[in-house]
């Protein structure tokens, strides 16, 4: 992958999968994590610091990328199969652990 290729797969990669967040966790299950929050109090930030989530979207983004490259896909489609594998693989992992371990679900 050229550095052009890199460069344009992080920022498409960085813009998705902010806005993935956002619609999923702002919008689509605001109300769920809002009536299922553990015992935990003060955890979340009343104004998210939207700067921090996306440069983190963009270094998961990077990560992404890199994992593509090191498999070798060369086309767009097979590129979305990995990234979106890799991602579900990563958040469920992590997710998983995070319920384990903390009260800020219950």
């Amino acid at each position: 992958m050229s550095n052009k290729q890199c460069t344009t797969a992080t920022l498409a990669g960085g813009i998705a999968m902010f806005a993935t967040g956002y619609l999923l966790y702002e919008l689509a299950f605001a109300d769920f994590f809002a009536s299922n929050t553990g015992t935990a109090t003060g955890v979340m930030k009343e104004t998210p610091l939207y700067w921090s989530i996306i440069i983190g979207s963009f270094i998961a983004a990077a990560f992404l990328v890199m994992v593509i490259g090191w498999r070798g896909d060369s086309s767009a489609g097979a590129g979305l199969k990995t990234g979106a594998l890799v991602g579900l693989m990563t958040s469920l992992g992590s997710n998983f652990v995070m319920y384990g371990a903390y009260n800020i679900a219950n």
